[in-house]
């Protein structure tokens, strides 16, 4: 395992970190809708209608992608659960935008096409970034970067399986500098 790095230099920026994924959420909805108008409708200069569709898709997104929580830190979690919350909010999204054209009477306005691929490649997308991100944390969390210290509460078998899970995998970024026991034939004695 590599040493520990000081500096908590992902913790000092988190701010920063986290307004540049909003960005890159956001990217990711305009250019994809660009991309696919090229693609589909052969022009790569959208009229005004196309150009509403992204700028409402990227409010949409900015609004909606905070309320599901997407931005909230994700170690240790499913990556699953948070491939399955950004489909979610991408879904209501999208949802929204077709809500919007239908109501407005402005969806005959749109290429059916066009907007199915743009659903389907930001979709994509944004999946790709959120996978590429976590490996990237990862590995840096294995190298021994952006590491957390915990305590485990209790000594026992649940505490020592706990700690064995933590340590066989590092790229969560845990490190155990030690555990809480209140059970007095434990006291002193090493829980691994």
């Amino acid at each position: 395992m590599s040493p520990r790095r000081s500096g908590g230099v992902l913790k000092e920026h988190a701010g920063f970190l986290n307004a540049a994924l909003h960005v890159v959420d956001w990217f990711i909805v305009a250019f994809c809708g660009w991309l696919s108008h090229w693609l589909y409708l052969g022009d790569p200069s959208l009229d005004d209608h196309y150009e509403a569709a992204l700028l409402v898709g990227v409010l949409l997104t900015a609004l909606i992608f905070q309320r599901f929580n997407l931005y909230r830190p994700w170690r240790g979690a499913s990556l699953w659960e948070e491939l399955r919350l950004i489909t979610a909010a991408w879904v209501f999204v999208f949802t929204a935008l077709v809500a919007i054209a239908f109501f407005t009477k402005m969806g005959e306005s749109y290429s059916r096409g066009w907007a199915l691929i743009w659903a389907t490649s930001t979709w994509f997308v944004l999946l790709a970034s959120r996978i590429f991100l976590r490996n990237i944390l990862n590995s840096l969390r294995a190298r021994g970067y952006n590491y957390r210290r915990i305590v485990i509460v209790g000594a026992t078998g649940a505490g020592r399986q706990v700690a064995e899970r933590i340590k066989a995998a590092p790229w969560l970024g845990l490190e155990i500098i030690g555990f809480f026991c209140d059970r007095d034939d434990l006291k002193g004695a090493s829980p691994c």
